[in-house]
């Protein structure tokens, strides 16, 4: 028992002083299906491809495998395609990302509204 408590938890865990932001370990670490879809219809996803996705993982019992199946029809890169798509469409919201870039394209289409 002393082995375990002389190791560190903060190199396998976050904790609530040092908590994990990354959206995509989140979003990828995240078991439930409903939420997955849930992100990805609000984001303006494909209300089609949200409902075969839906579909498809419905026929799973396992929840793990249903939340699977949801992010092999909307991988990570796709959920931040819809993020930058939706802060181009929506100026008024503040953009998170500290991508360049994305943050350019951003302040260029709201200068052109």
């Amino acid at each position: 028992m002393a082995e375990l408590q002389d190791l560190d938890v903060q190199e396998f865990a976050s904790t609530r002083d040092d908590p994990n932001r990354s959206a995509k370990r989140t979003y990828n670490r995240l078991l439930n299906s409903g939420s997955l879809l849930w992100i990805n219809e609000a984001l303006g996803a494909d209300p089609y491809r949200v409902k075969e996705a839906a579909n498809a993982a419905g026929k799973v019992t396992d929840y793990r495998a249903r939340c699977k199946i949801v992010r092999e029809y909307f991988p990570w890169d796709s959920v931040i395609e819809l993020v930058n798509q939706f802060l181009l469409d929506n100026p008024n919201q503040k953009p998170v990302s500290r991508n360049r870039n994305i943050m350019r394209q951003a302040r260029e289409h709201r200068r052109r509204r």
